[in-house]
């Protein structure tokens, strides 16, 4: 039965997902969720929708064939990005031999922030996938393939570019400098497609539509998403991850060499 859990749990909760996208009545995120979809469902028959920044081109990408079924079908994307990364969550916990290894997938989907974010257009599920798979690849080794990975993950949010710079810190730390030159490939990649319509090399950043973003959402508190815990995480998974965390401190069960 342990063995055959994944392929009763992962399908199970991928069919049970789909049961709330199909009756439910509500739209979770009315604004950003539903413009997201508007630029994917749209960019079949407007291409440069492809390339729109504040879009996410690799989101439109790989949402645009579920978006043209509608906005249910963006749902259904999302979905499908939370079951592979709880997936990943599994299998990264695993690796690690961490006790408990198959709570990684439940919790992933479980959390308070995910399920509802999931339900929806935004570009959260994609990133989350796309940042644990690079995670995934790093702790089997295969630096190469989490580099290229990684590199689209500024493509799915512009804050990609902060978490690639601590992956190519993690690289260097391995001495693994063809990894961290792989960073690039996907800014390379889409600075030449970009070229074409925007006749701008450098469109990546300046058609980045964050530049004075901090005239827009303003300044908060160091502790402002720790103090918002109860929304992101829920107390259940706050707790369990302080006990965790302790338990990685005071017992070292959990060896993992950089």
């Amino acid at each position: 039965m342990r063995k055959r859990w994944p392929y009763l749990f992962f399908p199970g909760m991928f069919l049970l997902l789909l049961f709330f996208a199909f009756t439910s009545t509500g739209i979770y995120d009315t604004g950003d969720g539903v413009m997201h979809y508007l630029i994917a469902h749209y960019s079949f028959r407007h291409p440069e929708l492809l390339l729109h920044h504040w879009g996410k081109p690799l989101y439109t990408l790989l949402s645009c064939p579920f978006a043209d079924f509608g906005y249910t079908g963006s749902v259904v994307f999302n979905i499908l990005c939370l079951c592979f990364s709880s997936w990943f969550a599994w299998r990264i916990a695993e690796r690690l031999k961490i006790p408990f290894a198959f709570l990684a997938a439940p919790l992933c989907i479980f959390a308070p922030i995910a399920l509802p974010v999931a339900l929806s257009g935004l570009t959260e599920p994609l990133f989350a996938l796309i940042l644990i798979a690079g995670v995934y690849f790093s702790v089997e080794g295969k630096f190469g393939i989490a580099a290229i990975i990684i590199s689209f993950l500024p493509f799915a949010r512009t804050e990609g570019f902060f978490l690639a710079v601590l992956f190519g810190i993690y690289f260097l730390l391995r001495r693994n400098y063809w990894a961290t030159s792989f960073l690039a490939i996907g800014t390379i990649l889409y600075s030449v497609i970009g070229y074409f319509h925007y006749h701008d090399i450098l469109w990546v950043i300046d058609e980045n539509p964050y530049k004075g973003a901090e005239y827009i959402y303003g300044h908060g508190s160091f502790w402002h998403f720790i103090s918002l815990n109860e929304f992101i995480w829920g107390w259940a998974i706050t707790g369990l991850l302080a006990c965790g965390l302790l338990f990685y401190v005071f017992a070292h069960k959990i060896n993992v060499s950089i």
